[in-house]
């Protein structure tokens, strides 16, 4: 027995001494489970990462949390002391690799409008390491395959109107699992990412270029001062609350720029109707209420802010929502030209009249189903001509 006990403290004096496992990891907090491979007198346990070395924030037993937000890599460091066997520090894993960990995948819903029917496309990207174990709508597994990088997955069934869940499953680093989940949206068969995600756009900056707010000023004032729209300012700067805009804040100052987007929004003056198109094929038609007196003129504009239950603010005056004095109804659709928008009503009984200043307004439970399917930066087409809205988006572009 003694010549097994010899060899035995070589093994632990130089090999790995603590083995480590990552318990979790939410872009924050890392949790860890160190466990000695001896009996030990005392442990102690550090983080090295380019922002220095972190201390736990909390230890239960064997596991350890570390607030590491924003970094890339963390270095396990643990010193251990044995009466048997004195000092020991190796440890395995030794460097973790946090970025992989904390990537966020991009996922992308497309719709394809055949003759035979709809087809569906779901798009997604996965971190370094990580692998998909499986994809799912509404519990029911889909077909997916990896290409150039991403992985896509597709689907033939009809799924009815309203709301839909994916779950994409991963399996990460270090024994690691993650599902992303998301919520869509069908509407006459199309899917899309519920409220969808903003469209790409490209920014025109323009001067000053860059400026830092001072106190008591309004986002809106900025915008006002520098001839661009208040939403240029929130995507721009990726803005959460404009309300809310706090004194030293930096903001680049530009335009925004949408390149092309699946759906469009067509409003006929004539007929006081909305179509509704995607890939280029007429999806649905509203009713809506217009602007009196040809206030709200043709031409071409784009969707760029979406507020759920928006407040209204006229001649200074805070309107909340909820109200019927608010008018906006439930959603509200502001486009690129900042005097129109598309809204909802507290009067329904106005739709199909010409009454409003110049926005546009649809039955609330209309104008949520627009919001729900449509994303920022999708075109809004004005045009004014007798006739129903062709099926092709073609004959409103003649």
């Amino acid at each position: 027995m003694r010549w097994i006990f010899l060899i035995l403290i070589p093994v632990i004096a130089f090999s790995t001494a603590h083995h480590i496992e990552v318990e979790s990891y939410d872009g924050e907090v890392l949790r860890l489970s160190v466990f000695p491979m001896y009996r030990p007198d005392w442990i102690r346990v550090v983080l090295i990462t380019q922002k220095g070395v972190i201390f736990p924030s909390k230890v239960e037993g064997n596991e350890y949390e570390f607030k590491v937000s924003g970094s890339d890599y963390a270095i396990v460091s643990v010193q251990g002391f044995s009466e048997e066997y004195g000092p020991l520090n190796k440890a395995k894993p030794l460097v973790l690799d946090l970025k992989s960990l904390s990537y966020e995948p991009d996922v992308y819903v497309l719709s394809d409008i055949k003759e035979d029917g709809v087809y569906g496309y779901v798009t997604f990207t996965k971190g370094d390491g990580w692998k998909v174990e499986r994809v799912e709508i509404d519990g029911r597994e889909l077909k997916w395959f990896d290409w150039k990088g991403k992985g896509i997955a597709f689907f033939r069934e009809d799924l009815e109107d309203g709301m839909h869940e994916l779950k994409i499953f991963y399996s990460l680093p270090y024994g690691l699992k993650r599902t992303v989940t998301k919520k869509l949206f069908s509407l006459k068969g199309v899917l899309t990412l519920y409220r969808g995600r903003t469209y790409p756009y490209k920014v025109e900056y323009v001067e000053p270029y860059t400026y830092v707010v001072k106190r008591g000023e309004t986002l809106w004032e900025i915008a006002n001062r520098f001839g661009v729209r208040l939403a240029d300012l929130i995507l721009i700067n990726d803005i959460k609350n404009p309300d809310r805009l706090v004194a030293g804040t930096f903001l680049r100052i530009g335009r925004v720029h949408f390149e092309k987007s699946p759906a469009v929004v067509v409003i006929n003056l004539f007929t006081a109707r909305m179509g509704l198109y995607y890939d280029g094929k007429l999806v649905k038609v509203y009713p809506v209420a217009l602007g009196r007196s040809d206030s709200t003129p043709p031409g071409e504009y784009s969707i760029i802010r979406k507020v759920i239950n928006p407040p209204l603010y006229w001649y200074g005056e805070y309107i909340p929502p909820g109200i019927p004095l608010n008018g906006l109804g439930t959603r509200y659709l502001q486009l690129s030209n900042p005097q129109y928008a598309i809204h909802g009503t507290s009067k329904p009984w106005e739709i199909g009249k010409r009454i409003s200043h110049g926005c546009v307004r649809m039955f609330n439970h209309d104008v949520e189903e627009l919001d729900a399917f449509v994303p920022i930066g999708t075109k809004v087409i004005v045009i004014k001509r007798p006739g129903d809205f062709p099926e092709d988006l073609e004959g409103v572009l003649r």
